[in-house]
């Protein structure tokens, strides 16, 4: 993943990126928007863990799905990583 044109992207578009990387929940992708840049895709991943790790106990308890999906943060980015090289070589 380009993470120069990842830090470039504007709001709307980084949230079109990755406003799915946990499902059903784009305003993740908005907070973690503000937090460019990003040195690499582990500290990405970082910062949509951190952000999920910052909600108080209540919220999380209300999104009880949010714990299981973002244990799928990484195979999310690892996936969109392939597609990206394979459309590379194509």
């Amino acid at each position: 993943m380009d993470m120069e044109k990842v830090n470039s992207m504007d709001f709307g578009e980084f949230v079109d990126v990755f406003g799915n990387v946990i499902e059903r929940c784009p305003l993740i992708a908005a907070a973690v928007w503000s937090q460019r840049p990003f040195s690499d895709l582990e500290d990405l991943e970082k910062h949509f863990s951190a952000f999920i790790d910052a909600l108080p106990q209540s919220e999380r308890a209300s999104l009880d799905w949010i714990a299981e999906e973002s244990k799928l943060i990484q195979i999310s980015f690892s996936r969109r990583e392939v597609k990206e090289e394979r459309q590379k070589s194509e």
